[in-house]
């Protein structure tokens, strides 16, 4: 091997043409002999110019609405190599799934708590794989209707059935995601299609797209997260507000830019979450809410209890949205639990927490509670109206 590789690794990835190529390499490497190197000599060149090209690889960075637990983390790897360092085994008896990459999981296995399935592209000699799609398992139920087109066939396990849908983050190339003699190199550009294998819906990457107010209609604006924007598998931007029709993957962009930076899966079925319902209630007040995340049973779902069906104060799905005729109907309860319908959501985030939903200047947000914090419409007569709980 000579320190030479690292200038190969360059045009390897990136070609020869590029100008962010070239500074890079000279940053990165004082000696250009083709004379064979130590070992040492050669590693750290190479891993310094593979973590600057990793900077700028989409998606630079993955968080979640966690506690720090594996079960709920803050953060989650973008390269094969943070998966190892971060707890996550590669799935050996699972072929690489050409429209998703190598699936890597917690611990090396499925659970009701660890819901996430990542995908990479494969490690190639010493480069790491780079995260290629995200997967959600939803267990017990999902919405009929959502199966074949946005949600995978129901898998019988000794878990229960669960229902899985991805997110894919890499742009489709002819040399796919599981070729291993040569590395996918990088993708600067962000790039998100919802179940790839299905009905591979591919999203604008910002707002500003005039396929935006044609498929999605915009909602809230909320700090660290940008505006919110849903679809419906009917009626496209205009919502029919049926549970069922509900497109279950919500894009967030940037207040300032209109780039896509985030989104949510959406679960209709509040159970999910495994909150204490009947010790705690609805975590409408602080101590029920308290109480609720102090039994440490949570999951990957985001740690609120859930968002009710109705609008009933201080959660419910209809705050997402900024129409003051917003209603939700055919949600899932379980009355013999107590429990009404209602929504989950489950966060993803590329870089969205310093938005601080600045455009339009001087809004103020329409539920100021401590639990629900800053939620903006554009509209101050946009707001949907609610109750208090009783």
């Amino acid at each position: 091997m000579y320190l030479r590789s690292a200038t190969t690794l360059c045009f390897y990835l990136f070609g020869p043409s590029s100008a962010r190529l070239h500074n890079i390499v000279n940053d990165a490497i004082t000696l250009t002999s083709d004379q064979p190197q130590s070992e040492d000599m050669v590693s750290n060149p190479v891993g310094e110019v593979w973590q600057e090209i990793q900077s700028v690889n989409f998606p630079k960075e993955i968080r979640k609405n966690g506690s720090g637990t594996p079960t709920s983390p803050k953060t989650m790897p973008v390269t094969t190599e943070q998966a190892v360092e971060m707890g996550w085994i590669k799935i050996n008896d699972e072929p690489c799934n050409e429209k998703l990459g190598e699936a890597w999981r917690i611990n090396g296995e499925r659970s009701r708590e660890t819901l996430l399935t990542l995908y990479f592209t494969p490690q190639v000699g010493d480069i790491p794989g780079v995260v290629s799609a995200i997967e959600a398992d939803y267990y017990d139920y999902v919405e009929e209707n959502l199966v074949g087109t946005y949600f995978k066939p129901g898998v019988v396990s000794k878990l229960g059935t669960y229902w899985s849908i991805a997110v894919l983050v890499r742009k489709p190339t002819k040399q796919g995601l599981c070729d291993t003699s040569e590395h996918v190199g990088i993708q600067e550009e962000s790039y998100i299609a919802v179940a790839p294998e299905l009905v591979n819906n591919v999203y604008p990457m910002s707002r500003n797209d005039p396929e935006m107010k044609k498929r999605f209609v915009e909602g809230v604006c909320s700090n660290d997260m940008g505006y919110h924007w849903f679809s419906d598998v009917v009626g496209g931007a205009k919502l029919t507000y049926k549970t069922e029709n509900l497109n279950p993957v919500t894009p967030m962009y940037n207040s300032v830019t209109g780039e896509f930076q985030a989104f949510y899966f959406i679960a209709t079925d509040v159970l999910k979450r495994n909150w204490p319902f009947q010790k705690c209630g609805w975590g409408t007040t602080n101590k029920s809410f308290g109480c609720g995340l102090s039994q440490g049973i949570s999951n990957m779902w985001d740690v609120i209890p859930g968002m009710f069906q109705k609008n009933v104060f201080p959660f419910f799905f209809c705050d997402q949205l900024c129409d003051p005729n917003c209603q939700f109907t055919g949600g899932r309860d379980f009355p013999h639990l107590g429990v009404a319908p209602g929504f989950l959501t489950m966060h993803v985030f590329f870089g969205a927490n310093h938005d601080k939903c600045l455009d339009p200047k001087g809004m103020t947000p329409h539920y100021p509670f401590p639990l629900v914090g800053g939620f903006y419409c554009r509209d101050p007569d946009s707001y949907p109206s609610y109750t208090m709980p009783v």
